[in-house]
């Protein structure tokens, strides 16, 4: 469950952070 949270959050975060940087 963890894991795929974590997923989840990297899936939604990556293009924020990424537009971020």
């Amino acid at each position: 469950m963890m894991m795929f949270g974590s997923l989840h959050i990297a899936l939604e975060a990556a293009p924020i952070f990424h537009r971020n940087w």
